[in-house]
């Protein structure tokens, strides 16, 4: 077991390109009226958070059609703080997977079904993501490329 801070510790050392801190969610038994996937993002304020987003939205897209719960239409962020979230540089999510105090997400989650397109899912969005990301510094290296290169002329003013 590692704590928080030895998580994100790690990611930092190993210069890790996502963080992805997966788990199962409950609430009281007596209480239990929750259900289904829930994806968490750091808050606006940390540096991480539009790469956090854009990342939870390839993730959430792809579980969308594929899972047998209810997934969020948009990432979600937590009025605490979640450490390891907020800690790392790199995108990170939070995925709770379902609630195992809710009998219909219990049923479910124990399946090889759900384990099998939980990691497809996965796997998948995370493919997507890179390649999005791949994309977008492609065009910004173009970009800047374009723009170091362009040759200044003077004006008629001399200018």
């Amino acid at each position: 077991y590692q704590s928080p801070q030895e998580k994100a510790a790690i990611a930092k050392k190993i210069g890790a390109d996502l963080f992805i801190s997966i788990h199962a969610s409950s609430e009281p038994v007596s209480t239990a009226t929750k259900n289904g996937m829930e994806i968490f993002v750091s808050k606006d304020e940390h540096i991480n958070s539009k790469a956090s987003k854009l990342f939870a939205s390839s993730v959430i897209a792809h579980f969308k059609n594929n899972y047998g719960l209810a997934v969020p239409s948009l990432p979600m962020q937590r009025k605490i703080a979640v450490y390891v979230l907020q800690a790392n540089e790199c995108p990170s999510i939070l995925i709770e997977t379902g609630y195992v105090s809710n009998k219909n997400d219990l049923a479910y989650l124990q399946t090889p079904k759900a384990k099998d397109d939980f990691a497809k899912n996965l796997l998948n969005a995370i493919a997507q993501y890179a390649d999005n990301i791949k994309n977008i510094t492609s065009t910004v290296s173009i970009f800047s490329t374009q723009a170091d290169t362009i040759k200044l002329t003077k004006n008629k003013l001399g200018n």
